[in-house]
């Protein structure tokens, strides 16, 4: 018997250098999948500081506006008191409680939660429904008697909504002068 030789060539993707080519390549992708992803991270990173940094910065400026109201609301000479949509107090300022000689809460349990319930006015209950209605401020006067000396009073009241962007009221504010 006679033998022949010969060697089977491999199919190019069987050989070894295929392989460590295939190797190198999925390495390489992993890498620059890993490289693309931490880039986009990064971009990501700095897109969220700017942000955060924006954001702080527009908190500090509108913090700096509130400090500036708070102070006017605290001094001014009128009295301020802030309202639900409903009419129930819930701030006063200190003209408030000086005028009335009592914290709004004592005011509450003495005349009543809502300004319709606490105010003097006869005609309180019109004036708010037209406030309230029409969305729009109206004015009216208050009789009462005040100090030891019972020395009457009269004020000016001046009652204004305080509107969402859709038009909703969200507060009232009444703001009462002195007309004595």
């Amino acid at each position: 018997g006679q033998s022949v030789r010969f060697t089977v060539v491999p199919f190019f993707y069987q050989t070894w250098w295929f392989r460590g080519l295939i190797s190198l390549t999925v390495v390489l992708l992993a890498l620059w999948l890993y490289r693309f992803r931490l880039t986009q991270v990064n971009r990501r990173k700095i897109e969220l500081e700017a942000l955060v940094a924006e954001r702080t910065a527009q908190l500090e400026e509108s913090n700096k506006e509130l400090e500036k109201l708070s102070i006017v609301a605290r001094e001014i000479d009128n009295a301020i008191t802030i309202m639900d949509a409903e009419g129930n107090f819930e701030w006063a300022n200190e003209r408030f409680i000086r005028d009335c000689k009592m914290k709004l809460d004592e005011f509450i349990l003495a005349r009543g939660r809502n300004i319709v319930e606490a105010s003097l006015n006869p005609a309180i209950e019109k004036h708010f429904k037209t406030c309230v209605e029409e969305k729009k401020s109206v004015s009216y006067e208050v009789h009462e008697a005040r100090g030891g000396d019972g020395r009457p009073e009269w004020y000016q009241v001046t009652l204004t909504p305080l509107l969402d962007e859709k038009g909703n009221i969200v507060k009232l504010v009444s703001i009462s002068n002195s007309i004595d």
